[in-house]
């Protein structure tokens, strides 16, 4: 749902807010493991890259390899590349989520991430977009599948008033109802909207 009302700036400080009601930040193990998939994701798409290179131009085994066999390996090898990239970008993201912290007040919430701090206000926030995901473990395939029991995961995109968005699951903070829960209420006070979705996979 795209959002028809003109934007507005934000004023709003941390002060404003009122009483700090908790503070809640990410599951450390989850962020340890990203920054680990992180590390794969990026010495295994290099290696990947310079094997496929190699392969490709530099071997000298493979004499009879067509141009169609050395365009697969630059492809693959662009492939890897961009593993690497993403475990960069991945590496990045959880490194910065370290020192995230985020403050539940009487009239809204900030959260602090890389020094900066940003002021989510009640009455400043236009929309919530809740997404509800049903997940198959993927332990089995075919008939098998429909035997395994389904996860259910939601995340949460906030948008304020100046356009600003803030992304949440339980990667970002432990329990997402410690905010969905506050932001359910405050919709009801204040009537931003507040979509739903729900995806299977």
């Amino acid at each position: 749902m795209q959002i028809d009302a003109p934007l507005r700036n934000s004023n709003r400080t941390a002060e404003s807010l009122g009483k700090v009601t908790y503070v809640t930040k990410p599951n450390t193990s989850n962020l340890v493991a990203g920054m680990i998939i992180s590390l794969l994701l990026f010495g295994g798409g290099l290696s990947l890259s310079a094997y496929m290179l190699w392969q490709g131009f530099f071997s000298g085994v493979h004499r009879s390899q067509t141009a169609a066999d050395t365009l697969g390996a630059v492809a693959i090898a662009v492939l890897g590349v961009a593993l690497a990239i993403g475990g960069v970008f991945l590496f990045r993201w959880a490194k910065s989520m370290f020192g995230f912290r985020l403050s539940v007040c009487r009239d809204g919430f900030y959260f602090v991430r890389g020094g900066v701090e940003s002021v989510f206000a009640w009455n400043d926030i236009v929309q919530v977009r809740e997404t509800v995901l049903h997940e198959k473990l993927p332990l089995a395939k075919g008939a098998a599948s429909k035997l395994m029991p389904t996860k259910t995961s939601r995340s949460y995109t906030l948008v304020r008033c100046d356009g600003m968005e803030f992304h949440f699951d339980d990667n970002v903070i432990a329990r997402t109802s410690l905010l969905s829960g506050p932001l359910s209420s405050a919709a009801k006070t204040t009537g931003f909207a507040w979509e739903t979705s729900e995806e299977r996979r």
